[in-house]
């Protein structure tokens, strides 16, 4: 048994490296390590092919060889496997396992899924191992189970608002300045990857697994040790210091304002709150990875709590006053008679920026095709995060990010144009956009 355990020991070491390698998209290597885990494991697991009293030890180095030659796209192997875990006697956990497992199988049998697919699947799987599985239900039944879409876009917005505040918050008591060479530009392309993904979903109800990969955050000479640190426990932090505790919890309250300013509160919970609140039209619960266990049902927040995660700021000097943005309601008689009915102030909003010709310190360009952008607003901020032309900006002034958009799309297009040795990204974004602007110097 000794030696079993040695040679499972040395499977684990060699899939963690193979898993390193995928998170960081290096096919070759992650291929080369799975491969060797799997000779191993496939090795632990046969030497108690005939022991059917060793569970669930049996069971489970099967499963993990099976899970491996799955991940590898070897799936005629990973089927074997799974059969002769199945012929023991797998604990009934174990054994549910399995046969979720003998589904995709056959399933990829099925379909012919080719090896890079599961390559694929195998990153997905990876992402799901860190996600966390909410769900959200209609807390009134009069569709009875089913989640009105307007409340799953809310919610699935909050989150990413609220992560994005996480992020940045921390971020910046992280690093500081002098800390880090070149910090706003390191700044900008954090916060333009610092994206919540959606890796999983479950319809009865409405499940989501939200992960975020911090793993792109590569910035090559920019990146540190500590940035590096500091990257690969974002998400974790995220979840057990915004989405697991019980926000009611006055021991958590206290904990939380001595870590984080009324700005910073508001920037990360403020959000989320919304989404939580006694009066929300949802209801928010964690479920287990195949949404068929409620693991907590993240209790309300009462309005005591909500004054602490979304406390009111003092007013601002002049010097550091904060852009609010107000809706206005209104009713136009035939006449053109206006009457006002109420205005509200908005902590977010989106409008729609169609362009079609633009010009920049005497360049000029126009799209083949009327190009669309959104121009976000949140709490006090404008941003335009163009993922298609890989432009992140923000701005207190919703004029000056229209002309700082024109101004990088420009300058952007004609130094690709110009530069002689392109990167992968770099060469893409080039391609697009010579296929939709027309260049007029």
């Amino acid at each position: 048994m000794n030696d079993i355990k040695q040679i499972h020991r040395q499977a684990v070491e060699l899939a963690k490296k193979a898993n390193d390698a995928l998170q960081y998209k290096s096919i070759d290597v992650y291929i080369k390590y799975a491969q060797e885990a799997l000779d191993l494991e496939r090795k632990a697991a046969f030497l108690l092919i005939s022991d059917f009293d060793a569970e669930p030890t049996r069971s489970v180095l099967f499963r993990s060889a099976a899970t491996i030659a799955t991940n590898l796209g070897k799936y005629e192997e990973a089927k074997q496997l799974i059969y002769l875990a199945l012929s023991g006697t797998p604990y009934l956990e174990l054994k549910d396992e399995l046969e979720f497992l003998l589904e995709k199988v056959d399933a990829a049998i099925h379909s012919k899924l080719p090896k890079v697919e599961a390559i694929e699947n195998a990153y997905m799987e990876l992402l799901k191992a860190k996600a966390i599985n909410l769900k959200i239900e209609p807390k009134e039944k009069k569709y009875s189970k089913a989640i009105v879409v307007d409340y799953i876009i809310d919610f699935l917005k909050n989150i990413q608002n609220s992560f994005s505040g996480f992020s940045e918050v921390n971020f910046r008591k992280v690093f500081f300045y002098e800390d880090e060479q070149n910090f706003e530009k390191l700044l900008k392309s954090f916060k333009q990857d610092s994206k919540t993904l959606c890796v999983d979903l479950q319809f009865q109800s409405f499940g989501v697994s939200i992960v975020a990969d911090t793993e792109i955050m590569n910035y090559g000479e920019l990146i540190s040790e500590k940035f590096k640190i500091f990257k690969t426990t974002l998400f974790e932090d995220f979840k057990n210091e915004v989405l697991l505790p019980d926000l009611n919890s006055p021991e958590f309250q206290e904990e939380i304002k001595n870590k984080y300013s009324s700005e910073e509160l508001n920037q990360i919970y403020s959000p989320l709150i919304d989404s939580l609140k006694d009066k929300s039209k949802y209801r928010v619960s964690i479920a287990d990875k195949n949404f068929k266990k409620i693991i907590k049902i993240c209790p309300g927040v009462n309005n005591q709590s909500e004054l602490v995660f979304k406390p009111i700021i003092q007013k601002q000097t002049e010097a550091d006053t904060v852009i609010s943005l107000q809706r206005t309601f209104e009713t136009i008689s035939p006449l053109g008679k206006k009457s006002k009915l109420l205005s509200e102030n908005l902590d977010y909003a989106e409008f729609k920026w169609n362009i079609e010709n633009i010009s920049s310190s005497s360049k000029t360009a126009h799209f083949r095709f009327p190009y669309e952008v959104k121009i976000i607003f949140n709490h006090g901020i404008f941003l335009i995060d163009d993922t298609y032309y890989r432009i992140y900006l923000e701005e207190k002034d919703y004029s000056k990010i229209q002309k700082n958009y024109v101004h990088e799309l420009i300058e952007k297009f004609s130094y690709l144009l110009e530069k002689e040795m392109l990167s992968i990204d770099e060469s893409n974004v080039l391609d697009i956009m010579k296929a939709t602007l027309v260049k007029g110097w």
